[in-house]
Order: C-alpha cells, then structure tokens, then sequence
C-alpha cells in the first residue's frame, strides 16, 4: 500500500533520511507542476533516481529545490538498475551547500512578482509569529529564512541577531541529523542563566520562539503544534 503526502507538510530531505535510516526498499515518487522525479532506496542508501529522461546522482540536486509537490512512497520496490553510487548523506550535504550558492547567487536580481510573493510571505510570517506569541510563557516569536533574512516578529528585541542565530542553529542541526544518521530535524532548544530558545523548521523557514526558562516546554508543547498546522493550511 502507498504512503501519499505533501511536501510542504514533509521535506523530501526528511523523506529520503527516514527511508534510509529505516533500511527501507522502497519507490518514492515525488511530483513537481509537470515534473515526476523517482527515487529508489535499498540497504540504507539511495540506489537509484530518475528525472524525465536524466537519471543518476545529478538529479537530487534538482529534486531539492522543490518546496512543494505531493509524493508517494511504496515499500518493498526494488530498483530496475543501480545509477547512484555516492551515500545519501554526502548527496543531502551536497544538496544543502549548492541551495546555499544559489540564493547568494541570485542576489537582488528580483522581478515585480518576485518582490509581491515575498510581500505576501512576510505579512503571512508576522501573522504567525503574533499567533506564537499569545501562547502562554512564549514572550517572542521570530520567522526566519534559511539565511537569516527576518521574515516576520513579534516583540522581540533584536530580530536581527535572533535570525543569525536561528538559521546557524537550524542549519547546523540539519546538518547533524544527516551525519549522525539521526533522522528528521525537528527541534533545537538553547537557554542560558535567563533565556530559552527553541528552533524548529517550518516549511522553508525557521521558527525561533523565546519563552520564560521557568515554564517547562512541555507545557507549550500543544499549543505550539496547534498553532503550527493553523498556518500549514495558510
């Protein structure tokens, strides 16, 4: 029976660390506007991968880039042929540093549907750091890009150094994650003498949430999630 979802709910990085941690056999289809990528996963590794008529390690790079799509996942596939000899983490890693060259690369080179898109990001992004900070013991919310560019915030007092800090700390973990074997990244916490933080991916962003050292995490937990899939659905 195949496994369907979306990839704004789950990352394709996510869904390829799962797979090969778990030491599934599997087919994983992922869908793009037109585009139809395969990957195919044997004894913990990426064995195989298509993409219209290119197949091999290439295609990841562009299978990465997709922020949404829907894909589906069946076990027990075997792949018709072997084009994928590097390990999958060295891919993701590989992934991650050329995405990173690229938004240096672009640079300000926006168009008018480019600038309104991000308008649209940014007040949806303040939206939900103002909904993060009515939860009880969150005294600031913060979304980030993946470069640290402030995306939206809600009383906190130095947004730009927050940002930094979430996008290294988000950024390295994921990292880990893929070194360590250690599945998904979900969540970070930091905290010093008088502060906490918590960092966790949303989407294509990071999320960074202030909260009172004194009150457990667990206590927001809840919260936090329900306000996470309200804004999903944005």
């Amino acid at each position: 029976m195949a496994v369907q979802g979306n990839l704004i709910d789950i990352s394709l990085s996510s869904l390829i660390s799962i797979n090969c941690n778990e030491m599934n056999q599997a087919r994983l289809l992922v869908k793009h506007q037109e585009q139809e990528g395969t990957l195919f996963f044997d004894e913990g590794d990426i064995v195989h991968m298509t993409l219209g008529s290119q197949e091999g390690e290439d295609v990841i790079f562009e299978l990465l880039t997709w922020e949404d799509g829907t894909f589906e996942l069946t076990k027990d596939v075997r792949a018709p042929k072997r084009s994928v000899q590097t390990s999958w983490s060295h891919l993701l890693l590989e992934g991650l540093r050329r995405m990173d060259e690229q938004a240096l690369a672009q640079g300000n080179g926006d168009n008018e549907a480019d600038r309104e898109r991000r308008k649209a990001e940014r007040e949806a992004a303040q939206r939900m750091a103002k909904d993060f900070t009515r939860i009880d013991g969150i005294d600031g919310a913060l979304v980030s890009s993946k470069y640290a560019d402030v995306l939206g915030y809600e009383t906190t007092k130095n947004p730009g150094a927050a940002a930094a800090l979430a996008a290294f700390a988000g950024r390295r973990a994921e990292e880990l994650s893929i070194l360590l074997n250690a599945g998904a990244f979900e969540q970070i916490t930091m905290s010093g003498d008088n502060w906490r933080m918590i960092v966790f991916p949303f989407v294509k962003h990071y999320i960074a949430l202030s909260m009172d050292p004194k009150i457990s995490i667990s206590a927001t937990a809840n919260a936090i999630q329900v306000t996470k899939r309200r804004h999903r659905k944005e």
